[in-house]
């Protein structure tokens, strides 16, 4: 009689297959969740932001339509007066120019910056300008070897 060796089971091989495919979906699914929710507050600071921007755009809009306003009913220049008299204006004369200036702030990074020169009784906006408050500190530079010499510590 013939002996027929046994091989591996083909039972055992498919079994096998199966769990690396569930093990390799559950590893796409726990990547793809993540990824979710990193997208989800990425888009949920953006909404902040724009909600934030456009709040001070708004309010910088009020402002120079109270300005333009102003400049129609009295085209004799009393806009001088009205921008020292209310707060959050700034005044300067340049080169004989009129610019008002003012800002509104944004968030605790950035403001909105604007500027308007006034002329034959009308505004001109000149700067409408979002900037970055002063948060980033410069910590100095690091020590680079310039090859003659160990490099100093830091201090």
């Amino acid at each position: 009689m013939k002996k027929h060796s046994i091989g591996f089971s083909g039972a055992g091989i498919s079994s096998l297959i199966i769990v690396f495919t569930v093990l390799a979906l559950v590893i796409f699914t726990m990547l793809t969740l993540l990824t979710v929710r990193q997208d989800l507050e990425l888009s949920r600071k953006t909404a902040a932001a724009q909600t934030e921007f456009y709040a001070a755009d708004a309010a910088a809009t009020e402002r120079l339509g109270k300005l333009n306003m102003l400049a129609e009913k009295n085209p004799n220049g009393d806009l001088l007066a009205f921008a020292a008299q209310n707060e959050g204006y700034t005044v300067n004369m340049e080169d004989g120019r009129l610019i008002i200036g003012w800002s509104e702030d944004i968030s605790d990074k950035g403001r909105l910056e604007c500027e308007a020169e006034y002329t034959d009784g009308s505004l001109e906006i000149i700067k409408w300008q979002t900037v970055q408050n002063d948060s980033y500190v410069n910590e100095g530079s690091l020590p680079i070897w310039d090859g003659k010499s160990p490099p100093a510590p830091a201090q």
